[in-house]
């Protein structure tokens, strides 16, 4: 499908639509920025109802605008969020990276955060880091609240 959201690799995203960060993870970080979502209590802990999960990652796979006002459940944007990110072909952090992330908790503390800079800066792909950016700064807005 042309305009297929879910369960693909970012570049084959990116080069569909043009877009670095996905239309699915802008239009939730922007609606729970706009709506208070990221004062939500146990925002995403809580499951969204299996059937509007579904109705909603169909809109997104056939190009149809997903209106989360007139859901009015922040739970469910967070829940389409965790679900994109989870079916992406590779993860965010990609699975290259794998075996350096795991030899982090053998680092003392203070070389850790030396060690992941290096590794975001030289090892990511810079579509990765730009959406893995643009969702850890919502997250921290999230846990600053």
């Amino acid at each position: 499908k042309v305009s297929q959201q879910f369960g693909l690799s970012l570049q084959d995203t990116k080069q569909k639509t043009g877009r670095v960060i996905p239309l699915p993870v802008e239009e939730v970080i922007e609606y729970l920025q706009a709506n208070g979502g990221d004062e939500v209590e146990g925002l995403f802990r809580r499951c969204a109802r299996v059937s509007t999960m579904k109705e909603v990652h169909h809109k997104y796979d056939n190009g149809e605008k997903v209106d989360f006002q007139a859901y009015s459940d922040p739970h469910l944007a967070a829940a389409v969020l965790k679900n994109f990110l989870r079916e992406i072909q590779e993860p965010l952090m990609t699975y290259d990276l794998f075996d350096s992330i795991a030899q982090l908790n053998f680092l003392e503390d203070s070389k850790q955060v030396t060690e992941v800079q290096k590794m975001l800066h030289d090892k990511l792909p810079e579509d990765n880091y730009t959406i893995l950016k643009y969702v850890f700064q919502f997250l921290q807005q999230v846990v600053s609240k």
